[in-house]
C-alpha cells in the first residue's frame, strides 16, 4: 500500500511542480481562460492516473488485492509506454533539465507502481 501511495504522490508532484517553463501543468491549464466545462474535462484527463491509483488503493483496502494488482499493472504499462515515447522524442539534440526531471519522476512512478502491483499480488495469494 505504501508503494501505491508513493506513486500517487509522485503523480501529483508531476502535475504541481513548475516543470513547464516556470509553471506547473495545473496552473497552466487554469490560466488559459477556457470555459468551465472545458477546464473540468482537461483536469479530469490530467488527474486520470491519480484517480486510477486511488481506485486501486480502494480495491486493496477492500481485500481485492488481485484486482488492485491488475489496476497497478495497467497503469504501469500505460505510463511505461508514455516514458518510452517521451524518451525517444527527446533523444534528438539537447534535453532541457525540466524534461530530464519529468522523465525521472515518471520512471520513479513506474517503479513504484511495479512494487505496488507485486505487493498487492503477494497480499492476494
Amino acid at each position: 500500500m505504501a508503494f501505491a501511495v508513493g506513486a500517487l504522490v509522485v503523480d501529483l508532484a508531476v502535475l504541481v511542480l513548475p516543470l513547464n517553463f516556470g509553471s506547473s501543468l495545473l496552473s497552466y491549464a487554469l490560466r488559459q481562460g477556457f470555459p468551465f466545462r472545458a477546464e473540468v474535462a482537461y483536469l479530469l484527463t490530467l488527474f486520470a492516473q491519480a484517480i486510477a491509483i486511488l481506485i486501486g488503493l480502494m480495491l486493496l483496502r477492500r481485500g481485492r488485492a488481485t484486482m488492485a494488482s491488475g489496476v497497478f499493472v495497467g497503469l504501469l504499462v500505460i505510463l511505461g509506454l508514455r516514458v518510452i515515447s517521451s524518451a525517444l522524442t527527446s533523444i534528438n539534440g539537447w534535453v532541457l533539465w525540466q524534461t530530464a526531471v519529468f522523465l525521472g519522476l515518471q520512471t520513479m512512478e513506474c517503479a513504484l507502481l511495479f512494487l505496488a502491483a507485486r505487493a498487492a499480488k503477494q497480499q492476494g495469494t
